[in-house]
């Protein structure tokens, strides 16, 4: 019997196919040489691990998140094993779903990552076809002797717990920073050295990829890797995906109500608000006062400076909400118009633009100033990635400013 093979360009066109069969298929198989956690409808949101009939997945290079194989242990751990160790690196990516007779297929260059699905350069294969197609049961048989290879290890506590500390000490893989090495080599002085074009902002953005920090441990990332999403991006899309499913913040779930405000599930980007207790206590409480302030910023279109001002000054006036707080709101609601004053960006700002704002009318001069720079008001790219970040181009300056003290650590 022949089959249907379809080529996928690309990692949208992936995506789209892996979605597709984890509705249609009754049963699924896989396996990944990486898996990682993302949101933003990511395919991981949507993985059936009720349909998971077999599944196995790499731990080499620390490549698959930890948080992945909590999950699957509490979920399929009895369907679920990990190469632990091989001769040679683990390095399939393949999944194939059944329902009756019939089964469909997506091999080829895409691990289960957030960027392999979002922003890497991907192609794979599907084939449809009955369960009988040759190469579907070889696949299926493929599958079957990685899951019951002598080489193979069932997910338990103790190997999870052992990966965990493995992966975080994983070593990042190098970038090719020169390629796209900005005329300021990725620093900036004043704000006139921000007053350029959307290429040139592009490239300070990309050069701050691996910036250590100066006085902390840690460094800066912008974009998420395959084995890294601890990114800038992350928590825009995170959050992007937190708003598309309740436009208001009181609206949202604690945990979402959290992420928006900098702390609990939030990856601290942006400004992180862990030791703000008022304002943590007001968000948790249902945000009662603060989302109807940030109700006044609409998600789309035009934003007056009527409406920066009393938003600013309605949020401002809540006990626990400070300048901190109420900006990181708006920076990742609008990450097209609002930068986040926080206490890590806060001297920088200083340096680079003379002075830091303290109060809603300062703030309001500070975002109109930023506004007219070039790339601020430039036209959206075409390509994805770029789309991205040119989406989130006020928020991601934080990534030039951002600098931690020993005093205070990240925040």
């Amino acid at each position: 019997m022949v089959g249907l093979t379809t080529v996928l360009k690309d990692a949208s066109a992936t995506r789209s196919a892996v979605l597709d069969l984890f509705k249609w298929a009754t049963s699924i198989r896989f396996a990944y040489a990486w898996m990682s956690i993302d949101g933003r409808g990511s395919p991981w949101e949507h993985l059936p691990t009720s349909k998971i009939e077999q599944g196995v997945l790499g731990l080499q290079f620390a490549g698959t998140h930890p948080d992945v194989l909590v999950h699957l242990h509490s979920e399929a751990k009895d369907r679920v094993q990990v190469m632990y160790e091989t001769a040679g690196t683990f390095h399939p990516k393949v999944l194939v779903g059944t329902a009756g007779n019939e089964a469909r297929a997506i091999i080829g260059s895409s691990n289960f990552t957030a960027a392999a699905f979002a922003s890497n350069y991907e192609l794979n294969l599907e084939l449809a076809g009955a369960k009988d197609w040759r190469p579907i049961k070889d696949l299926i048989a493929v599958i079957n002797g990685y899951y019951t290879s002598p080489k193979s290890r069932d997910l338990d506590e103790r190997l999870i717990d052992k990966y965990r500390s493995v992966w975080k000490r994983r070593t990042r893989p190098p970038r090719l920073k020169a390629l796209t090495r900005s005329r300021n080599g990725g620093t900036i002085g004043s704000a006139s050295d921000l007053d350029i074009g959307w290429d040139e902002y592009r490239d300070l953005l990309l050069d701050q990829d691996d910036r250590d920090f100066i006085d902390v441990e840690g460094s800066i990332r912008v974009i998420p890797t395959a084995t890294d999403d601890n990114a800038y991006l992350t928590e825009v899309r995170r959050v992007h995906a937190a708003f598309e499913k309740h436009a208001s913040l009181a609206g949202m779930s604690r945990e979402n109500r959290q992420l928006v405000s900098g702390f609990g599930p939030s990856l601290g980007w942006f400004g992180r608000m862990s030791g703000a207790g008022y304002f943590k206590q007001l968000v948790n409480d249902g945000a009662k006062g603060l989302s109807e302030a940030l109700d006044r910023i609409p998600r789309r279109g035009a934003i007056t400076d009527k409406m920066i001002l009393e938003a600013s000054k309605e949020a401002l006036a809540l006990r626990g909400v400070g300048l901190g707080c109420w900006t990181r709101l708006l920076s990742v609601k609008r990450p097209d118009t609002f930068l986040s004053v926080n206490s890590a960006s806060i001297n920088r700002i200083r340096t680079v633009f003379g002075s830091a704002p303290s109060g809603a009318q300062a703030y309001l001069k500070l975002t109109r100033r930023i506004l007219d720079f070039p790339w601020a008001s430039s036209a959206p790219p075409a390509n994805k990635i770029e789309r991205e970040l040119w989406s989130a181009r006020v928020a991601l300056l934080d990534a030039l400013l951002y600098e931690p003290v020993a005093a205070t650590g990240p925040g």
